[in-house]
C-alpha cells in the first residue's frame, strides 16, 4: 500500500529516532508557538489532516532525512495526478535517494520488495 505524504513523514521521523515532541524542539514557528502545540501540528501533518507547506518541509527536513522527489511524488498520487509509487522500504521508509546508514556511512540495500538490508536485520 502507498502510504500518503503525512504517514511517510512519520515513518522516516520514527526511524530517525524522533518523537513529535523532539522535532517539535527543533522547529521554529512564527509567531512563537509553545512546543506541545507544535507537536500536535506536526502530528496533524503526518495524520493528512492540515498540510505541510513549504517552509514546514524544509524546516522538518533541516531536522530528520527524507527524499524530497518521494514525498512530492506521495503528494501527487494523493491528489490523483500520479499512479506509480516510489520503492520504499516498508518499515522504514528508505528509498535508493535516502537509504538507510550504517556507522561506516554505507547505504542499506534491497533484500526483497519493500525490505531494506538495515530493517531485514
Amino acid at each position: 500500500m502507498t502510504p500518503t505524504p503525512g504517514a511517510y513523514l512519520k515513518q522516516r521521523r520514527s526511524a530517525a529516532g524522533l518523537s513529535a515532541i523532539e522535532v517539535a524542539s527543533k522547529v521554529a514557528t512564527e509567531p512563537r508557538q509553545p512546543e506541545h502545540l507544535r507537536a500536535d501540528w506536526i502530528e496533524q501533518i503526518e495524520a493528512d489532516i492540515v498540510p505541510a507547506s513549504f517552509n514546514t518541509i524544509v524546516a522538518l527536513r533541516a531536522v530528520y532525512a527524507f527524499d524530497l522527489e518521494v514525498l512530492a511524488r506521495l503528494a501527487a498520487i494523493a491528489m490523483g495526478l500520479a499512479k506509480l509509487p516510489p520503492e520504499l522500504c516498508r518499515i522504514c521508509g528508505c528509498s535508493w535517494e535516502d537509504p538507510c546508514l550504517d556507522e561506516h556511512k554505507q547505504g542499506c540495500s534491497w533484500v526483497e520488495k519493500g525490505l531494506c538490508s538495515a530493517c531485514a536485520s
